[in-house]
């Protein structure tokens, strides 16, 4: 009986190790963020019609051609955001692109993404999907109708 009761303690030590140690796999750190990221969805939290075609759409980029981010988040935790987004110009819509260059960081407690440039400091929640292969982060937009949420999906690009 005693054998029984020991071998039930080493078999529930040893799962608990086992359990841990899986834990400690899934654990995100700043060097899951570095990297060359491009957008490949941007899923709204409402139907939006963000080119004005008179069709809405819950993605972005599916109803917006011109939607384009590309990311790079540096070693240095230096950052370059290019964005080819809509500048709406006498009721004509256009591409615009845009470039910002900062310093980005990570507040693992509260599960953001910060980016300052200029006097701008954003904080973006984020997550990773797909064994730190995609980069989810939720942002602010506008359509003309008022704000909503996208979360911007990037995948992470070639080493």
């Amino acid at each position: 009986m005693k054998n029984v009761k020991y071998f039930f303690l080493i078999l529930i030590c040893g799962l608990t190790i086992n359990c841990t140690n899986n834990n400690d796999a899934n654990v995100v750190s700043e060097n899951d963020f570095i990297g060359y990221w491009l957008l490949s969805s941007a899923e709204s939290s409402r139907l939006i019609d963000y080119n004005y075609d008179g069709v809405k759409n819950m993605d972005i980029v599916d109803d917006f051609d011109c939607l384009f981010i590309e990311l790079i988040l540096n070693e240095d935790y230096s950052f370059s955001r290019v964005q080819d987004d809509r500048l709406i110009i006498n009721s004509t819509i256009i591409c615009n692109e845009s470039r910002i260059e900062g310093v980005w960081s990570v507040d693992f407690q509260t599960n953001k993404i910060i980016f300052e440039y200029g006097n701008d400091i954003i904080s973006n929640d984020y997550y990773f999907a797909l064994n730190n292969t995609k980069l989810i982060i939720e942002e602010t937009f506008d359509d003309g109708e008022g704000d909503f949420m996208a979360k911007l999906k990037f995948t992470m690009q070639g080493e």
